[in-house]
């Protein structure tokens, strides 16, 4: 009889096993089905700079944002392909499109954002920022927000920006009594400046000193404020009085001094006998203050304003803007949003990024909240440029329309035929080319 009672007890202590066994399984199933599985997030990054000056920042940066990632988010990887430079990130990119392969989260650039957009490419950003406590449209530069937007729609938001300045020679202009302008100057100011410093000063036959040289087409249209292109891309608005306006002000700067107006090159602002130059802000960063090692314009005495305007409520150049963007296709959308917002919206990364690279934030705060070691530049001056920026018109054909544009202006400049019907012939040319 006990062995009997001992059979039953073994056999209920094995059932009792068996049921516990179950029991566990079953909630360590259901446990399962709610934690999540381990993934890899793939980032489209370039190595080097957006603004075609030295740099070396980029993985340090990008390191760094993947470590604080990834120990929010334990459960996923992210991993980047390196060695990509700027000038073949768009073909490396495009290729991982056809292939289906293309990255949950990548770096657009400007000149491809309309395209990516239009195909479709691009995740829209808007639900993401109503949803998010933490990010807001407002927080950034308006133009730098343009730049990400196609169709009313945010497709990427700014991860660094740049602008052009007006680099001045402080040391020739006081030299001819002149005072430095101010923020607000105009393109007047820029034309009776020029016209009083370009001169021989020692009165050798040979004019030896200038009013400014590297000052393009492009830089006169932002600052006469002129929209040429129609929204869709296949119009081109050029016989227009303020276009007209704007050659004249372009003939009457090209008269001053032939040889240095709507040229390319800063040659004569670096031996210190010019006035002025337009130079980006990635360079200033670069070759201006401390701590960056070379001093490029150490013999003379300069500083930085904004670029001159039509007026002072006008927009005074372009905003050139490295933006980053969700996959349509990506299967995590939340995660990869994650990631783009603290390389785009942390304040520690955006600081870093615009300490380590030749980039600016397009975070409004940060940059008036920002302190540089230079007296040359004051942060309050770039708030105001740039927020008197504006984002660029792309459409498909936006290159090559620019560069047909820009061609046919300086032929208009040098020309001495009726101005009227070399703008209306110009027009047709573009709308020509735009329309094929």
């Amino acid at each position: 009889m006990k062995q009997q009672c001992d059979n039953i007890r073994k056999k209920h202590r094995i059932l009792f096993g068996v049921i516990v066994g179950l029991v566990l399984s079953v909630f360590i199933c259901s446990l399962l089905r709610f934690l999540p599985i381990p993934y890899t997030l793939h980032l489209g990054i370039f190595s080097t700079s957006n603004w075609n000056v030295p740099e070396s920042g980029t993985y340090t940066i990008v390191d760094e944002v993947i470590s604080r990632f990834e120990s929010t988010h334990p459960y996923v990887k992210v991993k980047y392909t390196s060695g990509i430079v700027r000038d073949d990130y768009s073909q490396w990119l495009s290729e991982q499109i056809v292939k289906g392969m293309q990255p949950d989260l990548f770096m657009v650039l400007d000149q491809d954002f309309n395209t990516m957009a239009s195909l479709g490419a691009l995740k829209e950003l808007n639900s993401f920022i109503e949803q998010d406590q933490y990010v807001q449209s407002a927080d950034f530069y308006s133009s730098a927000i343009e730049e990400g937007t196609y169709n009313h729609q945010i497709y990427a938001l700014p991860y660094q920006c740049n602008l052009k300045l007006m680099f001045v020679n402080k040391g020739l202009l006081k030299k001819e009594g002149i005072v430095v302008p101010d923020w607000n100057w105009t393109t007047e100011d820029l034309l009776r400046i020029s016209s009083q410093i370009t001169k021989d000063s020692d009165y050798d036959g040979i004019v030896d000193q200038w009013g400014i040289s590297g000052y393009t087409v492009d830089d006169t249209i932002e600052a006469f404020g002129l929209n040429l292109f129609n929204d869709e891309g296949n119009t081109a608005y050029i016989n227009q009085n303020d276009v007209r306006q704007a050659v004249l002000f372009m003939q009457e700067m090209a008269a001053v001094d032939q040889s240095n107006f709507s040229g390319n090159t800063t040659e004569g602002f670096d031996s210190g006998q010019t006035a002025f130059a337009p130079m980006s802000l990635a360079e200033y960063k670069t070759y201006g203050p401390y701590p960056w090692k070379v001093r490029r314009y150490s013999t003379f005495d300069w500083t930085i304003l904004p670029m001159p305007s039509l007026n002072s409520e006008q927009s005074r150049c372009s905003l050139e803007t490295l933006m980053m963007g969700i996959s349509a296709t990506t299967t995590h959308p939340q995660d990869a949003w994650d990631l783009l917002r603290l390389f785009t919206c942390d304040p520690e990364i955006q600081t870093m990024m615009m300490e380590q690279t030749s980039g600016t934030s397009a975070m409004v705060q940060l940059v008036k909240n920002t302190e540089i070691a230079n007296d040359e530049v004051s942060w309050d001056m770039l708030d105001f440029a740039l927020s008197h920026t504006k984002a660029k018109k792309r459409f498909r054909k936006f290159e090559d329309a620019s560069r047909l544009l820009n061609n046919g202006i300086s032929k208009i400049i040098r020309s001495s035929s009726d101005l009227d019907l070399e703008l209306l012939d110009l027009q047709k040319q573009l709308n020509s080319f735009l329309r094929e």
